[in-house]
């Protein structure tokens, strides 16, 4: 190219993909490598998470409570652990996620000074029907795409499934005073803002797995609308 000649970028060329930085299979060989340095943890979280819900589905004021804390753990762990850890040396924009999550975590905590159970409605088993999908089903939609079990997402270790716990768990509770309500309020909205995030990204992946973030957070929207 002679030196006096400006190079133009066609942008018309550029598909929204091109802008993802990483190939899929990248990132689902992360979630696998992640398992791998941290087995047998999720099975931790899982039997963490079910001792939680149970807790919840009960309406026992104490077991919320622990419960919500137990929630926030694993939210906050997720940030750490993996997002800030792995996924944002490959993808910059990522550095979002990881702060949604913690404001969701912080939220949590927040809110365990003051959240109970809701007492009934459909909320609460919308919410309670959220989170078992987000601790049992979840993790096998990898497999209906092909993936190995070896990369399935988990709660606690894996972003999406943590957040449709976040997002079920404040949808199922409400507060019982002003910390309470502020940190409900904290962590619904930080958990919304993170599924989006995770359905734009899914979404750029060409995965139908973005969908579910996306669904999860109408479902959330019309169970805390008042």
């Amino acid at each position: 190219m002679p030196p006096n000649e400006v190079r133009t970028i066609d942008w018309t060329s550029y598909r929204p993909e091109d802008f993802l930085m990483f190939a899929p299979r990248t990132y689902w060989r992360l979630v696998e490598l992640h398992h791998e340095a941290w087995w047998p943890l999720h099975l931790l979280t899982l039997a963490a998470g079910a001792a939680a819900g149970a807790g919840l589905a009960l309406r026992r004021p104490l077991a919320v409570r622990v419960g919500t804390l137990v929630v926030a753990l694993a939210c906050g762990w997720v940030a750490a652990a993996f997002v800030a850890e792995r996924l944002v040396p490959i993808f910059w924009p990522a550095q979002a996620l990881t702060a949604l999550l913690a404001v969701a975590a912080l939220g949590l905590a927040l809110g365990s000074l003051g959240l109970v159970a809701r007492p009934t409605g459909w909320q609460r088993l919308a919410s309670l029907g959220l989170l078992a999908f987000a601790l049992i089903l979840y993790p096998g939609l990898g497999q209906l795409s092909g993936r190995p079990a070896s990369q399935a997402e988990v709660f606690g270790l894996s972003p999406d499934p943590t957040v449709l716990a976040v997002l079920a768990w404040v949808g199922a509770t409400c507060a019982a005073g002003p910390v309470g309500r502020w940190g409900r309020r904290l962590a619904g909205g930080a958990a919304a803002a993170a599924a989006l995030f995770s359905a734009g990204t899914l979404a750029l992946m060409g995965s139908w797995q973005a969908l579910v973030p996306l669904a999860a957070v109408v479902v959330f929207g019309c169970m805390v609308r008042r």
